[in-house]
Protein backbone atom coordinates (compact mmCIF):
# COMPACT_ATOMS: atom_id res chain seq x y z
CA UNK A 1 0.00 0.00 0.00
CA UNK A 2 3.12 2.31 1.08
CA UNK A 3 4.72 1.64 -2.30
CA UNK A 4 1.53 2.23 -4.19
CA UNK A 5 0.88 5.93 -2.54
CA UNK A 6 4.24 6.83 -3.20
CA UNK A 7 4.32 6.00 -6.69
CA UNK A 8 1.19 8.01 -7.32
CA UNK A 9 2.65 10.83 -5.11
CA UNK A 10 5.80 10.65 -7.67
CA UNK A 11 3.06 10.55 -10.79
CA UNK A 12 1.90 13.63 -9.16
CA UNK A 13 4.95 15.47 -8.65
CA UNK A 14 6.12 15.00 -12.31
CA UNK A 15 2.91 16.45 -14.19
CA UNK A 16 3.68 20.09 -14.08
CA UNK A 17 2.44 19.86 -17.76
CA UNK A 18 -1.10 20.22 -16.93
CA UNK A 19 -1.06 23.19 -15.38
CA UNK A 20 2.80 24.82 -16.64
CA UNK A 21 1.36 28.30 -17.19
CA UNK A 22 2.71 30.82 -14.83
CA UNK A 23 1.93 34.37 -14.83
CA UNK A 24 1.94 37.43 -12.93
CA UNK A 25 -1.97 38.74 -12.19
CA UNK A 26 -2.38 42.52 -11.17
CA UNK A 27 -5.07 43.28 -8.90
CA UNK A 28 -6.82 45.46 -11.92
CA UNK A 29 -4.75 46.82 -14.81
CA UNK A 30 -6.33 50.43 -14.78
CA UNK A 31 -4.98 52.78 -12.12
CA UNK A 32 -4.69 56.43 -11.21
CA UNK A 33 -1.54 57.59 -9.80
CA UNK A 34 -1.56 57.03 -6.03
CA UNK A 35 -3.09 53.88 -6.15
CA UNK A 36 -1.43 50.69 -4.61
CA UNK A 37 -0.53 48.08 -7.04
CA UNK A 38 -0.95 44.59 -5.55
CA UNK A 39 -0.08 42.00 -8.01
CA UNK A 40 0.49 38.06 -7.02
CA UNK A 41 1.79 34.80 -8.66
CA UNK A 42 -0.22 32.71 -10.27
CA UNK A 43 0.39 28.99 -12.17
CA UNK A 44 -2.15 27.56 -13.87
CA UNK A 45 -4.27 26.30 -16.92
CA UNK A 46 -7.19 28.88 -18.54
CA UNK A 47 -6.40 31.57 -16.35
CA UNK A 48 -7.40 29.07 -13.38
CA UNK A 49 -5.00 29.73 -10.71
CA UNK A 50 -2.73 27.97 -7.84
CA UNK A 51 -0.35 30.52 -6.01
CA UNK A 52 3.17 29.77 -7.57
CA UNK A 53 5.81 29.31 -5.10
CA UNK A 54 8.93 29.40 -7.17
CA UNK A 55 12.47 30.68 -6.26
CA UNK A 56 12.74 34.06 -8.41
CA UNK A 57 16.17 35.22 -9.57
CA UNK A 58 15.34 39.32 -10.00
CA UNK A 59 12.02 40.93 -9.73
CA UNK A 60 11.35 44.56 -11.37
CA UNK A 61 8.95 47.26 -11.82
CA UNK A 62 9.62 49.46 -15.04
CA UNK A 63 8.00 52.94 -14.87
CA UNK A 64 9.28 55.12 -18.10
CA UNK A 65 12.86 54.78 -17.44
CA UNK A 66 12.91 54.46 -13.46
CA UNK A 67 13.31 50.12 -12.75
CA UNK A 68 12.54 49.56 -8.76
CA UNK A 69 13.86 46.40 -7.39
CA UNK A 70 10.75 44.57 -6.00
CA UNK A 71 12.08 41.57 -4.67
CA UNK A 72 12.35 43.17 -0.77
CA UNK A 73 8.83 43.77 -0.94
CA UNK A 74 7.52 39.90 -1.91
CA UNK A 75 5.49 37.86 0.57
CA UNK A 76 6.65 34.67 0.11
CA UNK A 77 4.22 33.03 2.01
CA UNK A 78 1.54 34.30 -0.14
CA UNK A 79 3.63 35.02 -3.46
CA UNK A 80 2.18 38.19 -3.81
CA UNK A 81 3.49 42.07 -3.18
CA UNK A 82 2.34 45.62 -2.51
CA UNK A 83 3.28 48.80 -4.04
CA UNK A 84 2.44 52.35 -4.35
CA UNK A 85 2.41 53.97 -7.66
CA UNK A 86 4.00 57.25 -8.46
CA UNK A 87 4.09 57.56 -12.28
CA UNK A 88 1.24 57.70 -14.84
CA UNK A 89 1.94 55.73 -17.61
CA UNK A 90 2.23 52.54 -19.06
CA UNK A 91 4.58 50.17 -16.77
CA UNK A 92 5.81 46.81 -16.68
CA UNK A 93 6.57 44.15 -13.78
CA UNK A 94 9.32 41.41 -15.14
CA UNK A 95 9.98 38.30 -13.08
CA UNK A 96 13.13 35.65 -14.22
CA UNK A 97 12.98 32.49 -11.94
CA UNK A 98 16.32 30.32 -10.60
CA UNK A 99 16.19 27.59 -12.87
CA UNK A 100 14.27 24.41 -11.78
CA UNK A 101 14.41 20.66 -12.74
CA UNK A 102 11.92 18.44 -13.49
CA UNK A 103 11.49 14.76 -14.96
CA UNK A 104 8.89 13.52 -16.91
CA UNK A 105 8.52 9.57 -18.22
CA UNK A 106 8.49 9.21 -22.22
CA UNK A 107 4.48 9.60 -22.77
CA UNK A 108 4.24 12.95 -20.74
CA UNK A 109 7.26 14.34 -21.92
CA UNK A 110 5.84 13.32 -25.59
CA UNK A 111 2.46 14.93 -24.76
CA UNK A 112 4.57 17.97 -23.54
CA UNK A 113 6.44 18.69 -26.23
CA UNK A 114 2.90 18.33 -28.46
CA UNK A 115 1.13 20.67 -26.58
CA UNK A 116 4.19 23.60 -26.62
CA UNK A 117 4.92 22.88 -30.22
CA UNK A 118 8.15 21.48 -29.57
CA UNK A 119 8.52 20.17 -32.78
CA UNK A 120 12.61 20.05 -33.34
CA UNK A 121 12.67 18.56 -29.84
CA UNK A 122 10.14 15.53 -31.35
CA UNK A 123 12.06 15.38 -34.28
CA UNK A 124 15.43 14.76 -32.38
CA UNK A 125 14.10 11.97 -30.11
CA UNK A 126 12.45 10.07 -33.23
CA UNK A 127 15.68 10.28 -34.95
CA UNK A 128 17.69 9.54 -31.84
CA UNK A 129 15.20 6.42 -30.92
CA UNK A 130 14.32 8.47 -27.80
CA UNK A 131 10.71 8.07 -28.33
CA UNK A 132 10.08 5.75 -25.22
CA UNK A 133 12.98 7.56 -23.04
CA UNK A 134 12.17 9.92 -20.03
CA UNK A 135 12.65 13.48 -20.59
CA UNK A 136 15.04 15.74 -18.35
CA UNK A 137 15.09 19.30 -17.92
CA UNK A 138 16.06 21.95 -16.47
CA UNK A 139 13.13 25.18 -17.04
CA UNK A 140 13.01 28.92 -16.04
CA UNK A 141 10.32 30.99 -15.75
CA UNK A 142 10.60 34.47 -17.88
CA UNK A 143 7.40 36.72 -16.35
CA UNK A 144 5.69 40.25 -17.42
CA UNK A 145 2.91 41.88 -16.91
CA UNK A 146 1.70 45.47 -18.32
CA UNK A 147 -0.94 47.71 -16.53
CA UNK A 148 -1.55 51.59 -16.90
CA UNK A 149 -1.48 54.58 -14.65
CA UNK A 150 -3.59 57.32 -15.65
CA UNK A 151 -4.03 58.68 -19.10
CA UNK A 152 -0.89 59.13 -20.64
CA UNK A 153 0.78 56.21 -22.87
CA UNK A 154 4.24 55.14 -22.49
CA UNK A 155 6.46 52.37 -24.11
CA UNK A 156 6.91 49.86 -21.81
CA UNK A 157 5.58 47.78 -23.97
CA UNK A 158 7.97 47.94 -26.16
CA UNK A 159 11.04 47.09 -23.06
CA UNK A 160 13.47 44.70 -23.72
CA UNK A 161 14.15 43.54 -20.79
CA UNK A 162 16.86 40.44 -21.50
CA UNK A 163 15.35 37.14 -20.54
CA UNK A 164 16.54 34.44 -22.67
CA UNK A 165 12.72 33.93 -23.89
CA UNK A 166 11.20 37.43 -24.45
CA UNK A 167 7.43 38.34 -25.37
CA UNK A 168 7.23 41.54 -26.81
CA UNK A 169 3.82 43.75 -27.91
CA UNK A 170 4.45 45.70 -30.74
CA UNK A 171 1.71 48.54 -29.77
CA UNK A 172 0.17 49.11 -26.83
CA UNK A 173 -2.36 47.51 -25.62
CA UNK A 174 -3.53 50.18 -23.56
CA UNK A 175 -4.07 52.06 -27.05
CA UNK A 176 -7.11 50.16 -27.73
CA UNK A 177 -5.75 48.71 -30.89
CA UNK A 178 -8.54 46.36 -32.90
CA UNK A 179 -4.76 44.38 -33.57
CA UNK A 180 -2.03 43.25 -31.85
CA UNK A 181 1.36 42.21 -32.89
CA UNK A 182 4.12 40.59 -30.57
CA UNK A 183 7.70 39.79 -31.80
CA UNK A 184 9.43 36.49 -30.06
CA UNK A 185 12.91 36.79 -29.17
CA UNK A 186 15.35 34.18 -27.99
CA UNK A 187 18.22 35.28 -26.74
CA UNK A 188 18.10 38.47 -27.96
CA UNK A 189 17.05 37.69 -31.67
CA UNK A 190 13.96 36.89 -33.22
CA UNK A 191 12.65 33.30 -33.07
CA UNK A 192 10.80 32.56 -36.34
CA UNK A 193 7.67 29.39 -36.99
CA UNK A 194 7.19 28.95 -33.23
CA UNK A 195 3.88 28.66 -31.26
CA UNK A 196 2.90 31.42 -28.90
CA UNK A 197 -0.48 30.93 -27.13
CA UNK A 198 -2.95 33.91 -26.85
CA UNK A 199 -5.42 33.25 -23.64
CA UNK A 200 -8.50 35.41 -23.48
CA UNK A 201 -10.53 35.47 -20.27
CA UNK A 202 -13.38 37.39 -19.48
CA UNK A 203 -16.68 37.03 -17.65
CA UNK A 204 -15.23 33.87 -16.23
CA UNK A 205 -14.68 32.29 -19.52
CA UNK A 206 -11.52 31.55 -21.54
CA UNK A 207 -10.57 30.94 -24.67
CA UNK A 208 -7.20 29.80 -26.41
CA UNK A 209 -5.71 30.44 -29.71
CA UNK A 210 -2.37 28.43 -31.17
CA UNK A 211 -0.34 30.73 -33.60
CA UNK A 212 2.44 30.78 -34.97
CA UNK A 213 5.07 33.37 -35.44
CA UNK A 214 6.45 34.21 -39.38
CA UNK A 215 10.22 34.45 -40.65
CA UNK A 216 10.70 37.57 -38.31
CA UNK A 217 9.28 36.24 -35.03
CA UNK A 218 5.92 37.82 -35.03
CA UNK A 219 2.74 37.26 -35.37
CA UNK A 220 -0.66 38.97 -35.12
CA UNK A 221 -3.60 38.71 -33.27
CA UNK A 222 -7.83 40.64 -33.23
CA UNK A 223 -7.59 42.17 -29.75
CA UNK A 224 -11.04 42.69 -27.84
CA UNK A 225 -11.40 45.60 -25.75
CA UNK A 226 -12.37 44.28 -22.91
CA UNK A 227 -11.30 40.96 -20.79
CA UNK A 228 -7.49 39.91 -19.72
CA UNK A 229 -4.78 38.59 -21.91
CA UNK A 230 -1.93 35.96 -21.79
CA UNK A 231 0.56 35.23 -24.32
CA UNK A 232 2.63 32.63 -23.36
CA UNK A 233 5.35 30.24 -25.22
CA UNK A 234 8.42 27.64 -24.31
CA UNK A 235 11.85 27.00 -26.10
CA UNK A 236 13.76 24.34 -25.19
CA UNK A 237 17.58 23.30 -26.29
CA UNK A 238 20.12 20.98 -25.05
CA UNK A 239 20.99 21.42 -21.80
CA UNK A 240 25.03 22.28 -21.72
CA UNK A 241 25.28 19.87 -18.32
CA UNK A 242 24.31 16.67 -19.82
CA UNK A 243 24.61 15.21 -16.31
CA UNK A 244 22.29 17.09 -14.48
CA UNK A 245 19.68 17.15 -17.23
CA UNK A 246 19.42 16.55 -21.19
CA UNK A 247 17.20 19.62 -21.81
CA UNK A 248 17.19 23.24 -20.80
CA UNK A 249 14.01 25.03 -21.43
CA UNK A 250 12.44 28.62 -20.98
CA UNK A 251 9.05 29.52 -20.72
CA UNK A 252 8.20 33.31 -21.33
CA UNK A 253 4.23 34.86 -20.37
CA UNK A 254 3.10 38.23 -20.83
CA UNK A 255 0.06 39.22 -19.12
CA UNK A 256 -2.49 42.94 -19.45
CA UNK A 257 -5.98 42.93 -19.62
CA UNK A 258 -8.86 45.57 -18.46
CA UNK A 259 -10.73 43.28 -15.86
CA UNK A 260 -9.96 43.27 -12.21
CA UNK A 261 -9.77 39.48 -11.13
CA UNK A 262 -8.07 39.51 -7.21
Amino acid sequence: MLKKTLLLLCIFISLPLWAHECWIACQKYLYAVGDTLKISLHVGENFEPERWKGKIKWLKHIAGRQEKDLLPLLDTATSSLACPLTEEGTNCIALQSYPKSIRLEAEKFTSYLKEDGLEDVLAWREKNNEQNKEGTEIYERCNKTLFQVGKKRTNAHKKIVGFPLEIILLQNPYNQPTNLSAKLLFQGKPLPNHLLKVWHREAGKTTLQDLKTNEKGILSFERKKTGNYMLSAVKMIAHDKPAEAQWHSYWANLTFGTERIL
